[in-house]
Order: structure tokens, then C-alpha cells, then sequence
């Protein structure tokens, strides 16, 4: 036996280490002082809690920046708030950081009188790294304008702390830690006009209802429909009434809601409104509302639920409750503590841990308590401490008809009556909101150590986990990976792991007792042919251990980076565990798809990742058959079709066979006695169901259509719409023209978003307010495209939706020259006059379209590109800058977060000096002979990049190519991410620069931050920068 670190490189573990740093956080009035970082190798980056603390300003609002402790991309974990109630921060998050109104604070327990009232927020990577595909995948949906409420109050420095200005407007990504991801940055938000009642409707006859495919052929209409329940007016009325600025009919908010955005399982329809209520009345008040015009209800919390329990086949109104995360008491010589459903079990046990006391289960990362009671989830731990349903003391509950009922008292052991929070537990919605609960404690374990182990065969690793539990050994956790798994791991993370069967373990208790656990555990391995069993127990090695099965979900992708995955989820009783996981091995492995095996061996629940391509059909069906095996094969041995992930409306088929017909009735008469109208979660759990004909029907197609109302200074708001550019790939650009355009013919701008490759979106408030106000003052009409991302879809996925997008305009032109086309792209626009702007890797992008394109763009024709301009484009390679070796690691762009994002988007087995990476990389084509259009390129003078640009723009201008060069003093990263639009009134010491592009009727201005005055050479009369084309 040995530690980790004896023949570690073997394992793969990078020995890379960042040093530590600290800020002192000097007091600068506006500014601050700076946080230090870690890094930890080849894993996620982790930095120590870094912030910066400006002075309080006479309303008792901290200015808070977040710009030590990175982890990934963006802030590290920040503290803030103001005092005396007031509780509230304006924070800068890191990349997609901003000036914004965020709850940072949570309620001092009443009987916990000197507990610290903020909540320290994790850093948004670590979830991102250690979560599933989907997660992943909401990380990089905007939450909808809609819920941006008021931003006009930011221009007046005298209401940022008023009580009206604090209303959050970061609303259902308020619950879960991801909000952080999300953070919007300053200049990112336009300023949108409300009704008196502060909601934003979609009105009809702006809805366009087209969507188009490249070239415009084969045009389908879809409906744009709200439901298939008509939500009465007086309903929405007093919805009204109740939520104020907390609802909204918005079609983005609404299309989120509707979206499954961890299943399977397709969406039919969208819920018609969106409440976020702040309390356990509101939640009576929408729930009667709603029963009395029988309205469909949808409880949504955390969102990463596998099984379609937030899908809305019938419309009716969603209730998000994430904005309810207090933590209502604190009760430590109980251990137990009472919270609201919203808040995560991530956030809770942050809270907890300066007491020495944890909530014991831990599903996905964005997952919020009350969604882990209606799904009565478990997690690695359950084999210790037992899933949700052992760790709920009781709950409180609205029922259909508003009542709120207390299912128990906290006691931990009660023979009163029946045991209605068992019955509420695992409930999925059906019966209920639940908005109180009351959970089971435990101390934080002593001493712990992680062992990993071999095994020739994946029935060799799982008799060694039913003979560890027979053992009576206090395991804490027992994970099983087949071998495709650990392939999966080593592609992904770069890794050297014996791609064999692997059984985790993790022992707790007092350090002797651990070590003694270890040695039996170690011994049982070797008489079932186990080998290499290694142990950790220093924190940080048994971190990077752990950390290998915490990515095993997300890293399947590394195998398939374009296909996407069905997560069965079946167990048996632990003595037929072995004979499961063989028989489905063996199916498993003569499939033409790639299937991955991830086992809580130690109480018989096991996962299939089943990886198949979403455009195939029969792949489809596949994936569905092995389900099935699956699930029939777990019946067999009388086990269950769902161990921890709920019924949903997957798994609704195989409950009559799971638990017979009278156990079936017997469940649909409590419904019906709890909800006579059937409006609560309609569609779950109870087969047949009235609204079950909905689920058979084709998915849900929907229009994402912008059509909220915008308010700028200068001309009039411009109007959107989103159109495919590509159908295989799903892919959508978004089209953006003047409400009032001029006389003249429109310019084109293509906007390409930044991102690293591994995140962003059009859809995100930060570009989509940039196109906004570009388009609305600049009188240009201007196309944003998505392309693919990385990790799923590696390079050069991106370059290939790029200069599809590019294309289709191409396409458009010569339609329009036939009377066809999309009309916004009719005789209003000049094809002659097209420019790409490009932001971080969106200005790689715009390099290689440069590249492809070559000056005038001849292969475009009719259509012809004028210029490019690169904001700080991201590019790479394996021989360090200056820059980037003496690059401040507390910048929330570091080196760390470059190399992690070049390893996760250059194609597997390639460096940063892949040719999409490094323009001057050894296999880089030669650009001596290749005729380049215009460019612009702008860099920041203090941030990591800059000296690779400077590079890059010296040795174009070398070759004697038409390039300009912008570059301010001491700024960092300019980037559409950080543009501060409103005034700041005094909060930060930011100066607002604008540098501009004209040709003849076109300019193109780009906002950035800098942290000093910008010193420049007054070219004309407005002191603009102009580079003539």
C-alpha cells in the first residue's frame, strides 16, 4: 500500500502549483485592495477567498469586487453588504462580473445572535467542473432581462440604497450558486421601460413566427403558444397583484422555464407565467389563485432534475422558488436547522460549516433543498447517512387549495398520526409546494481518507463493495467506474489512469479508526484480484482523487463532444448488485453507442451515461432500448426503476410493474383528495394522467423571439428577431435593426461573442445589450450568432458555425435579389458594407474569418466584408509571454483560466499551439501571401494577453498587411463583458473610452473598461479613435 505522491505521476496528477497571494486590502476610497489565488494543476482552479472592500458609501452600500480567489473564469468567493438590514452589495464578478444588485446576505438565525449575516458565495468553475453536461448547459442561458428590474435607479448614486432600489434583479438564478456565473457586467444592461406594474409583455403582433433555415428555404411557422389551458386575465391580474415586479410573461423567461434543461425528455409546451415569490403567503396566495381558475402550477427550484419534473405539457404558471433561501433557524445542540426550499445544499453547507456540522447529501451542484424533497434524491453519501427521506425531520406545505400544513414537529422520533412528510417526500410537486423544511444534521467528520482500486473485471469491483458493507465497515462512500468511464476521465482531464475497473472509497472517523478501515478494505480488494489500491489522506491530494469521480459525468463528453446523454438511474438490493451491473455490462458493451457505468455501489443504485447523436433517430431508440433492459432487468431482481433520481415522466411507464395496479389507485386517490382540480404538477408521477396525451406528442419548437421594450437616449429602440443559421447543429443567429432605421441603405455587423470557446451566448445580457445599443445608435442592423462550445464541441466546431453564419448572409443576398430572403435583409440593407467584430474568442473567430475570407471577401459575392475588429482575441501557445509569466495570478483573466480554456477547446490531444490556437504556431499556415481585409485590433496595457497580441499585430503589420493597433495604458481586457453603460455615480474610478471604426455612413464603437484616465492623440474633433476603411 501506499500514499499518493508515491508514483503519482504515474496517475497523471500534474504537480503544477500556483503560489499563494494576498491582498491587503488597502483602502483606496472607490477602489480597494486585491485577493490572492491557488492554483491546483490540472484541475479545476482553485483560489482562496480574495476580495475587495471599498469604503461604505452614506447609504451603507458596500462596493464589493470580487477579484482574488478564481476558480475557473470569473469572481471568487466575495463577501459584502452594507449593515443594519441593508444587506446588500454592488459587486464585480470576475469576467462576467458587473455593477449589480445581488442578495449576498442571509438573516442572523434568531437564536444564533453573533452568527456572520453573509453567506459566502462558492465560485461558480467548481460547479461548472464537478457538475453534469446540463448544468453545464444552463450555466451559459442568460436569465431573462425581465427580471432586471429598475436598472434606470443605477444612474442616481442617491438610491442605489434606498429601499425601492433594493429589490434583486437577479431573480431565479438568485437560489442556486450559478447566478455567479452569470453576473452581467455594467455596460451590459439597456435600460428596458416597464409598465406600472413593472412587467414587460410579448405582444402579439410583434412576435415574428418565422423561422427560417440557411438560404430561407423550407420555411416552417410555429406558433408561439401559451398553453393549452387558457390562462384567464383575472388570473394573471391577481398574479399581479400578489408578485408585482416578481412575475413575468416574458417569452425568454418563459422558454427557460418550459426548457428541460437536464432530461431527456423533450418539452411540449411552456408554462404562460413566471412568479417568483418571496414567502410562504405569496406561495398560498398564487396556489389558491391558480386552483380557483384551475390553472396549472409547476414548482421549479434548482432545475437539475433528469426526469422531466419540470416540464410544463399544459402551460399554467410556473412557480420558481429560489428567491425563498433563507435559513429560517439554526439549532446546534440538535443539529438540526430549519431553511426555505430555494436555497442549494452547496450554499447550506458553507453556511454550516464554521459550526462543524454538514447536510450529508450531495446530488447535482445547482441542486436546491426543496427540489431534493420532491424527488427524494440520496447522492454518494446515502450509503452512510441515508437519502432525503431519512434526513427530513418534517416540512411545511401549501396544498392546492392554499392551506399550509406542518407535517410534524422537530422531534426526531414521533408515533402522532400518519407520517405525511414521508408522504410528501418524493412527491414530486404532485401534491403540493413545499416551503419549509426541517433537516438532520451531522458533525463534520474528523479525520477521512480517500482510496481508490482495480479490478480486472467490473463483477470483481462490485463483489468487493457488497463485501466491504458485509464487513460492517462504517464506509462513507463506495463509487464504482467501468473502464470506458476512466477512458472518458483520462481524455478529458489528461490523465494516465489504468483504464480498468475502479472502486473510490472514503472512510471517516477518528485517524486511526480511518487508517484502520483502510488496511481491511485494502486486504478484501486483494482476495478479488484488486490492485494499485492507493490512499490519500492530505486534503488536497484526496481533493484531486475524488475530483475523478465528481467529473466522470461531464468528462463522458470527451469521447462523443457532439452528442448528448440519456442517465438511467436503477437499483437493487445490494446482494444482486453484481449480477445487475454483469447482465447490463454485457448489453451495454454490444451496443453500437458509447455507455459508461457510474455506481453508488455500496446500496445497489447504479447510472448508465448512454451517449448518443441527437439528430439520429435510431441512435435515439437505442438509447431508449437499453434504458428499458436496464430498468426491466432491475424489476426482475425485484429492485426499482428509479433509486434517486424520481419518476418524472420518464419513468412513469414501469410503476404499475414496480409496485401493481391497487398501489397505483391507492396513489391516484390521494391525489385526487389532496388536488380534486388537478393542477399541481400535472403530467408527473401517477400513470394514466390527464394530460399524459401531451407527452406523446412532438416536441416543443418554439420561437425564441426578443420582443421587450427598450429605452435608449438616443434614436429609437431597435427591434429583434431570432432566425436559424443552422438546423443540423440547432444553432440560431439573432438579427438587430434600427425601430426607425435611415434613408440609407443599413450597414452590416457581425457580433461574435467571447467566452474562451467554453462559454457565452448572443442570449446573454452583456452581448445582447451591446448588439442592442450598436444597432439603435449606430444605425447598422447587426447579426449575433452562437456556435458550438467546448468542451462538447471542440475546435474547429466554432470556426465551422462561424463561417456558416457568415454564409447564410451570403445566401440572404442572393435571395433578395430573387424578391426572397428574410425581408429584415430586403433592399434596407448594403451587403457591400459588412464588418465582423470579434470579442476574446470571438476575435479568434474573426482572425481565421479574416483568414478564410481574404480581402473583399470573393467568395462572398454580392456580399463584401470591409474590416474586422478583434477585442482582445484570445489566442494562444506553448511558449509563455512576458505578460502572461508576470501576469498578476488575482486577475480574474490569468493565466490558470487561458491554459484550461485552450486544453478544453483545442481537439483532444492537441497544445495551444494548434493552428486555430497560435496564428504563428509550427503547423500555422504561412500569412505572408494571404491578402488580409482591414483590421482593427484592441488590448488592454495591463492584463495576460497582451503581449501575445502585441505579437500578433506586429508581425501582421511586418508582412505589410492593412492593420491597426489600439492600446490603453494600464486597462485590462477590454471586452464587451465589461462595459459600463450607466453612469456610475461615483461608485468604482472607471473611465467610459469609446473607439470607433467609420466608412463612410457606418461606425462602429467599442466601450471598455479601463482603471486610469486613457491617455490618446485627439485624431478629430470628437477625440475618438478612427481608423479610416
Amino acid at each position: 500500500m501506499r500514499k499518493k505522491g508515491e508514483g503519482a505521476a504515474r496517475f497523471g496528477y500534474r504537480g503544477e502549483r500556483g503560489g499563494d497571494g494576498s491582498g491587503k486590502g488597502e483602502a483606496e476610497g472607490k477602489g480597494g485592495g486585491g485577493g490572492g489565488g491557488r492554483g491546483d494543476g490540472g484541475s479545476a482552479i482553485e483560489g482562496k477567498r480574495g476580495r475587495r472592500r471599498g469604503a461604505r458609501a452614506a447609504t451603507g452600500v458596500e462596493v464589493v469586487r470580487c477579484g482574488g480567489g478564481l476558480r475557473g473564469v470569473g469572481g471568487g468567493r466575495g463577501r459584502g453588504g452594507g449593515e443594519g438590514g441593508k444587506g446588500w452589495a454592488v459587486a464585480d464578478l470576475g469576467v462576467f462580473g458587473g455593477w449589480f444588485q445581488l442578495p449576498t446576505t442571509l438573516p442572523v438565525p434568531s437564536n444564533q445572535p453573533h452568527h456572520p449575516t453573509t453567506m459566502v458565495f462558492s465560485s461558480w468553475m467548481s460547479r461548472l467542473r464537478s457538475s453534469s453536461k446540463p448544468i453545464y448547459a444552463r450555466l451559459r442561458h442568460s436569465f431573462s432581462h425581465n427580471q432586471i428590474t429598475y436598472l434606470q435607479t443605477c444612474l442616481a448614486p442617491e438610491v442605489v440604497g434606498s429601499q425601492h432600489m433594493r429589490k434583486p434583479f437577479v431573480t431565479s438564478w438568485a437560489g442556486p450558486l450559478l447566478p455567479l456565473a452569470l453576473a452581467v457586467s455594467a455596460g451590459s444592461l439597456a435600460f428596458q421601460s416597464f409598465d406600472n406594474n413593472g412587467l414587460s409583455y410579448c405582444q402579439a403582433p410583434n412576435l415574428d413566427q418565422t423561422s427560417k433555415r440557411i438560404g430561407g428555404k423550407d420555411s416552417t411557422n410555429y406558433l408561439v403558444k401559451g398553453s393549452y389551458k387558457k390562462v384567464p386575465q383575472e388570473l394573471i391580474e391577481e398574479l399581479k397583484a400578489m408578485c408585482k415586479e416578481n412575475m413575468t410573461m416574458d417569452y425568454d423567461e418563459r422558454y427557460f422555464h418550459g426548457k428541460p434543461q437536464n432530461s431527456f425528455h423533450k418539452a411540449v409546451n411552456i408554462p404562460d407565467v413566471i412568479v417568483f415569490p418571496r414567502s410562504e403567503e405569496e406561495v398560498s396566495k398564487i396556489v389558491a389563485s391558480c386552483n380557483k381558475y384551475k390553472v396549472p402550477i409547476v414548482p421549479y427550484g434548482g432545475a437539475t432534475s433528469l426526469e422531466g419534473h419540470t416540464l410544463s405539457p399544459s402551460g399554467g404558471v410556473c412557480i420558481d422558488m429560489t428567491l425563498m433561501k433563507q435559513v429560517k433557524s439554526l439549532n446546534v445542540k440538535d443539529m438540526d436547522v430549519v431553511v426555505e426550499p430555494g436555497i442549494g445544499w452547496v450554499e447550506l453547507n458553507e453556511y454550516l460549516e464554521p459550526y462543524g456540522l454538514f447536510f450529508p447529501l450531495d446530488p447535482g451542484p445547482g441542486a436546491t433543498i426543496g427540489g431534493m424533497c420532491a424527488t427524494r434524491c440520496s447522492g454518494s453519501l446515502a450509503v452512510r447517512y441515508g437519502t432525503m427521506r431519512e434526513n427530513v425531520i418534517n416540512l411545511k406545505v401549501v396544498l392546492a387549495n392554499g392551506e399550509v400544513v406542518k407535517t410534524g414537529s422537530r422531534a426526531r422520533k414521533s408515533a402522532a398520526g400518519y407520517d405525511l412528510t414521508r408522504l410528501m417526500i418524493g412527491s414530486e410537486g404532485t401534491l403540493g409546494v413545499i416551503t419549509e423544511v426541517t433537516l438532520r444534521l451531522q458533525k463534520i467528520p474528523q479525520h477521512s481518507v480517500v482510496a481508490m482500486c482495480n479490478f480486472p473485471t467490473i463483477k470483481d469491483a462490485a463483489d468487493v463493495a457488497i463485501a466491504t458493507m458485509l464487513s460492517g465497515i462504517q464506509v462513507s462512500r463506495v463509487e464504482l467506474l467501468d473502464e470506458v468511464q476512466v477512458r472518458a476521465i483520462n481524455l478529458a482531464n489528461g490523465k494516465n489512469l489504468p483504464e480498468a475497473p475502479t472502486l473510490m472509497f472514503e472512510f471517516i472517523g477518528t485517524e486511526a479508526y480511518s487508517r484502520e478501515q483502510t488496511l481491511i478494505v485494502q486486504k478484501i480488494a486483494q482476495e478479488h484480484n484488486g490492485s494499485d489500491f492507493v490512499f490519500a489522506e492530505d486534503p488536497e491530494a484526496k481533493k484531486e482523487l475524488w475530483k475523478i469521480r465528481k467529473e466522470a459525468l461531464w468528462a463522458c463528453f470527451a469521447m462523443e463532444p457532439n452528442f448528448e446523454a440519456m442517465i438511467t438511474d436503477v437499483c437493487v438490493p445490494l446482494s444482486r448488485l453484481a449480477d445487475l451491473i454483469s447482465r447490463s455490462k454485457q448489453e451495454l458493451d454490444s451496443s453500437s453507442l458509447v455507455c459508461t457505468v457510474i455506481a453508488h455501489a455500496g446500496d445497489g443504485n447504479f447510472h448508465t451515461v448512454v451517449l448518443f447523436d441527437p439528430n439520429q433517430e435510431e441512435q435515439r431508440k437505442e438509447a431508449e432500448r437499453l434504458n428499458h433492459f436496464m430498468v426491466h432487468a432491475a424489476l426482475d431482481m425485484e429492485g426499482t426503476c428509479t433509486g434517486e433520481h424520481g419518476v418524472g415522466t420518464g419513468k412513469m411507464k414501469y410503476l404499475e410493474k414496480e409496485v401493481g395496479m391497487e398501489a397505483l389507485k391507492t396513489m391516484k386517490r390521494i391525489k385526487a383528495a389532496l388536488d380534486p382540480n388537478d393542477i399541481m404538477n400535472p403530467g408527473k408521477l401517477i400513470p394514466p394522467h390527464e394530460s399524459s396525451k401531451y407527452l406523446a406528442t412532438a416536441p416543443f419548437s418554439g420561437r425564441r423571439t426578443l420582443t421587450s421594450q427598450w429605452k435608449f437616449k438616443t434614436t429609437a429602440p431597435p427591434s429583434g428577431k431570432t432566425v436559424y443559421s443552422t438546423r443540423k447543429h440547432n444553432l440560431h443567429l439573432r438579427l438587430y435593426k434600427p425601430r426607425s432605421p435611415s434613408a440609407a441603405k443599413l450597414p452590416i455587423l457581425y457580433f461574435f461573442h467571447g467566452g474562451g470557446f467554453c462559454v457565452g451566448s448572443r442570449t446573454w445580457p452583456n452581448c445582447h445589450s451591446c448588439c442592442l445599443r450598436l444597432a439603435s445608435a449606430l444605425q447598422v442592423l447587426v447579426v449575433a450568432p452562437d456556435y458550438r462550445l467546448a468542451p462538447e464541441h471542440r475546435l474547429p466546431a466554432a470556426l465551422d458555425d462561424a463561417l456558416t453564419a457568415v454564409k447564410w448572409l451570403k445566401n440572404q443576398a442572393l435571395l433578395s435579389n430573387s424578391g426572397g430572403g428574410d425581408e429584415w435583409l430586403g433592399d434596407g440593407v448594403d451587403f457591400d458594407r459588412v464588418f465582423i467584430l470579434g470579442d476574446s474568442s470571438g476575435g479568434n473567430l474573426a482572425h481565421h474569418l479574416a483568414v478564410e475570407l481574404r480581402r473583399g471577401s470573393p467568395d462572398l459575392a454580392p456580399v463584401r466584408v470591409r474590416g474586422y475588429v478583434l477585442m482582445a482575441p484570445f489566442f494562444g501557445g506553448t511558449v509563455r509571454t512576458k505578460s502572461e509569466e508576470e501576469g498578476p495570478p488575482e486577475q480574474y483573466l490569468n493565466l490558470e483560466i487561458l491554459d484550461r480554456f485552450w486544453r478544453l477547446s483545442v481537439p483532444i490531444g492537441n497544445s495551444a499551439d494548434h493552428p486555430l490556437a497560435n496564428p504563428f504556431g509550427p503547423s500555422s499556415p504561412n500569412l505572408e501571401s494571404i491578402e488580409l481585409g482591414p483590421i482593427l485590433v484592441l488590448v488592454g496595457g495591463n492584463e495576460v494577453m497582451k503581449d501575445r497580441i502585441e505579437d500578433y499585430s506586429k508581425r501582421l503589420k511586418g508582412m505589410g498587411k492593412d492593420m491597426e493597433v489600439e492600446k490603453d495604458g494600464g486597462g485590462e481586457f477590454p471586452s464587451c463583458w465589461r462595459i459600463p453603460v450607466f453612469g456610475m455615480g461615483g461608485i468604482g474610478n472607471f473611465t467610459l473610452i469609446t473607439l470607433s471604426v467609420r466608412t463612410k455612413n457606418v461606425e462602429v464603437h467599442c466601450y471598455y473598461r479601463i482603471d486610469k484616465v486613457y491617455k490618446h492623440v485627439d485624431k478629430t474633433d470628437n477625440a475618438s479613435y478612427m481608423m479610416r476603411i
